[in-house]
């Protein structure tokens, strides 16, 4: 089943917005989660989707492209700026923008564009955090963080099987990971969607998360539509978790 990878278009003009739309609809592996039309809300819109890639116009009005990048920094890898002036091209790329393209964007360029993301994309899983403290740290891969849990004022991170103690805030951490792949299921702990094996009903009123490891988790009630949502725009392992726990959200919603 082919991989999809979360799309954010940002641009104050309508037209512009629909040419990327037709742009990217020769790419079945892009799919658009949504649009912005005011870059005031970038940091809100992207917390909501949890794009992969975000494609960002320079000039609007009220706060420009580069501002707005400052605002997502931590929780989006991936920016393309699609602008008609050409001359904030160097800016952008010493910024780290993944792409600069100037309007009107031909099929061809836009298309070695999203070669050039399929093949950072396709590196993500090699992204490395590093967990520690005073004493010392190690460097771990983020995919295999599965939880992460609050414990006063510290946070567990599970890697693996095991337990690194940090101090930093359950809040702090998933912005620092924000990678779009993490997302806090109870105010006292985070996941990783990735390690989602299933949601089901829990041994209470509410439903749980398990992950792959057999841990089962509590998803809080304020918090079950998003996970389920988010799940369902994951790759095809995580929509078919999703669509089995649909059927439980349901009745807990009802209850």
């Amino acid at each position: 089943m082919l991989q999809k990878h979360g799309v954010l278009i940002i641009d104050d003009e309508a037209l512009a917005r629909q040419r990327l739309r037709q742009l990217l609809h020769a790419a079945p592996d892009f799919s658009v989660l949504g649009e912005c039309a005011d870059a005031r809300r970038v940091a809100e819109v992207v917390r909501e989707l949890r794009p992969a890639v975000v494609f960002l116009d320079v000039r609007m009005p009220h706060l420009d492209g580069f501002e707005a990048m400052a605002a997502i920094g931590s929780l989006v890898r991936h920016v393309v700026f699609v602008t008609a002036h050409a001359e904030h091209a160097a800016l952008a790329f010493d910024v780290a923008a993944s792409d600069y393209l100037v309007k009107p964007v031909t099929q061809a360029r836009f298309n070695a564009a999203l070669d050039r993301l399929r093949r950072s994309l396709s590196d993500a899983g090699t992204e490395r955090v590093l967990l520690g403290n005073r004493q010392g740290g190690e460097a771990v891969d983020l995919n295999d963080v599965s939880w992460i849990e609050a414990d006063g004022a510290y946070v567990v991170v599970h890697v693996g099987g095991r337990r690194h103690v940090l101090r930093e805030s359950l809040a702090q951490i998933l912005e620092r990971f924000g990678t779009g792949q993490f997302v806090r299921i109870h105010r006292s702990v985070g996941i990783n969607l990735q390690h989602v094996r299933a949601v089901r009903r829990g041994r209470g009123p509410g439903i749980e998360v398990e992950l792959t490891d057999g841990t089962r988790l509590p998803i809080s009630r304020r918090k079950a539509g998003e996970v389920v949502e988010l799940l369902r725009r994951q790759p095809a392992p995580s929509e078919d978790r999703a669509r089995d726990a649909g059927p439980h959200v349901a009745a807990r919603n009802s209850a």
